[in-house]
């Protein structure tokens, strides 16, 4: 456990982590995987495709999990949330305008293409 960080906020970022790599990160990975190959195809895929991205996804992110140290990842949690918190929400706002820019320039390629 590390030094500067209380027992309950290192639970609470250990538990943060465990979802963030079991949950968000297969099916954030899985949804791309299958979007981007239904645009190189030019149509939606089958959804058993996806599905089946799901189980590969989560292998692969166990084995990660396996190799890399909790102590690190609680730590880099740790600084995530102080660069955060540290961000103005004008900021904030432009971040997340420009990621919905490029989405729908994606969106707009794949339907001209």
């Amino acid at each position: 456990m590390m030094n500067n960080i209380s027992a309950n906020e290192y639970r609470r970022l250990k538990n943060k982590v465990l979802i963030c790599d079991f949950i968000s990160i297969p099916i954030t990975i899985s949804f791309t995987i299958y979007l981007y190959g239904s645009l190189l195809d030019g149509e939606l895929r089958r959804v058993n495709e996806l599905l089946l991205l799901i189980p590969v996804t989560l292998i692969t992110v166990t084995i990660m999990w396996f190799l890399t140290s909790t102590d690190k990842q609680v730590k880099r949690e740790k600084n995530k949330e102080t660069r955060k918190k540290n961000k103005s929400k004008k900021r904030i706002a432009v971040e997340y305008s420009l990621i919905v820019l490029v989405f729908f320039l994606l969106i707009v390629y794949a339907i001209k293409r």
